[in-house]
């Protein structure tokens, strides 16, 4: 199987996330750990702001995407911001 990659560029599609009070669904499809392990490595390291919490308590984020994954004893969310704009998984 042959994985194609497309890179959203945020000047493109942040015209989707405009602030209306509504709240948006974000589906990653046909993914893999390593490409979890890259987008968490790409997080920490990039100027954005996040913060990660597990059962509702602000924690460190884990070193590894498949610890996360694991984990299915409580719930996980990520925080990111974007240019003002907070993307939020839950």
């Amino acid at each position: 199987m042959v994985k194609v990659y497309i890179i959203m560029q945020w000047e493109n599609c942040k015209q989707a996330f405009h602030v209306d009070g509504s709240l948006r669904d974000i589906y990653v499809r046909e993914t893999e750990i390593v490409d979890w392990e890259q987008f968490l490595l790409f997080i920490k390291k990039s100027q954005y702001k996040f913060r990660y919490s597990f059962s509702g308590a602000p924690t460190t984020i884990p070193k590894y995407a498949l610890d996360i994954f694991k984990n299915r004893s409580s719930v996980h969310n990520l925080s990111i911001e974007i240019e003002g704009l907070e993307i939020e998984d839950v």
